[in-house]
Parts: C-alpha cells; sequence; structure tokens
C-alpha cells in the first residue's frame, strides 16, 4: 500500500529568511509521519513586545503550540512556536479533542502577520481567537462535506513580533482509517498466528499504559472470527 496520502497546505501568511522555521512534522520517525493527527492546539494574541510599523492592526496571533496523537495512542507535544509574551492585554486559548474527533476545518486571517485563527473539529467544536477582518480572510478549500480531510501537523513562521506564517498537512478521512484498520488486522494477525505476541497482549499488564481506545482494539483482536468482522465493519 502506498502510504503517502497526505497532502500540504500553503504557509498562509508573509515569509522571510530572518523568521524561524518551524514544522512539527520533524518530531515524528519514519512512517509515524503518516498515522497522526493533531490533538490540542495553544494560541496566544495580544499586542506584540516588539513593534512593526508595517502591520494593519495593533493585536496580532502571537503564537502556537500543538499536541499530536500517534497511531498507538502515544502523545506527542511539539514545542512553543511564539513571540515573547509580555503584554497586559495577552489572551490565550486551547482545544484538546476527544479520541473519537478530529480537527477538519480552518480559517484564518494573515497579511504581514496572522491576525485571526478559527478551527473547527469533526463535532463541531471550535477555538478561535484573534480579530477578523473580512478582507485578509482565506478559508482553504482542502475539505468537503463528502470527503472530510484530517488536519494532521503544523509549520509555519515566527519571529519577536508574533505567528507570521502557517499552514498545515491534512490527509482524506477515508484513509486515515484504512491505515488504522490496517495496523487493527497486523495485530489480529501476530495474536493469531505468533504465540510470543499473543502471550504479550493477552497480558493486563502490558497494557497499563495504553488509551482506553488501544485497550479497546487490544481486547477486539481476540474475538472470533465472526464477532471480530460484525465490530470491525464499523470502524471505517
Amino acid at each position: 500500500m502506498k502510504l503517502k496520502k497526505y497532502e500540504f497546505t500553503p504557509s498562509y501568511g508573509f515569509i522571510r529568511k530572518e523568521y524561524t522555521r518551524f514544522n512539527d512534522t520533524k518530531l515524528l520517525d519514519g512512517n509515524s509521519t503518516f498515522f497522526v493527527m493533531l490533538k490540542k492546539i495553544k494560541l496566544w494574541y495580544g499586542t506584540p513586545k516588539k513593534q512593526d510599523k508595517y502591520l494593519d492592526y495593533s493585536k496580532v496571533i502571537l503564537g502556537v503550540e500543538c499536541e499530536y496523537r500517534t497511531l498507538g495512542g502515544k502523545s506527542i507535544k511539539a514545542d512553543k512556536h511564539c513571540a515573547p509574551i509580555d503584554s497586559d492585554d495577552v489572551e490565550v486559548k486551547e482545544l484538546e479533542l476527544d479520541n473519537n474527533d478530529y480537527f477538519c476545518k480552518f480559517f484564518i486571517c494573515s497579511d504581514d502577520i496572522i491576525y485571526y485563527i478559527k478551527i473547527e473539529s469533526f463535532k463541531g467544536k471550535i477555538i478561535e481567537i484573534g480579530q477578523f477582518y473580512e478582507n485578509i480572510s482565506k478559508n482553504p478549500s482542502f475539505n468537503g462535506a463528502k470527503f472530510p480531510h484530517i488536519i494532521q501537523t503544523f509549520y509555519g513562521f515566527h519571529d519577536d513580533v508574533g505567528l507570521r506564517a502557517l499552514g498545515f498537512t491534512h490527509i482524506p478521512k477515508i484513509d486515515m482509517y484504512i491505515i488504522y484498520s490496517i495496523g487493527i488486522l497486523r495485530l489480529r494477525h501476530r495474536v493469531k498466528h505468533n504465540e510470543e505476541q499473543k502471550k504479550y497482549w493477552s497480558d493486563e499488564n502490558n497494557l497499563t499504559n495504553l488509551d482506553i481506545g488501544m485497550k479497546a482494539i487490544a481486547k477486539l483482536v481476540f474475538l472470533p472470527d465472526w464477532p471480530f468482522s460484525s465490530v470491525f465493519k464499523y470502524l471505517c
């Protein structure tokens, strides 16, 4: 199976070589890149400590910090990509999703810097911060009702003033869930044909540090064929 299914958006905003570039995808090893999704996001908004005479408005998005979830349920927290937080009017918002939800809609206002960000989940949870300006608003058309995409990892640029540009990788939901399903089928194959794997996954002590979803999968793969197939068809 070809794994490279994810796509890239542009970096919305303004880019100069003097800015600090970041890419949270680099936190991941090997094929983990294909299985990750945005789990939690935190945003800062306010007046920059360092002034920029070219800005159209006084308050900006100062920075972003994300946490991601991998196929195995592991959480990976990225660095905070942010300007200094020293003014008295800084507003902070964060949103963490349940394991059965995902971010799928993105809105932004930007020119030389980012002034507004809104991100929405499949279940309708929203994080919104900043001041919306119609003349510089952008609603990336990476998604559709019939073929929803999952936001995976963010990348962009920042400096001492604020968040200058932001983009992200995304993957069609169906491709992500097929990949997840393959992982379940591979684990089931291992426990059915490898005694060492069967012994490991049947030991409750080895499941202690897993989240509820992964514990459920560990139980699922031990079901007889008919009950397993009856449950598995509802996962994709």
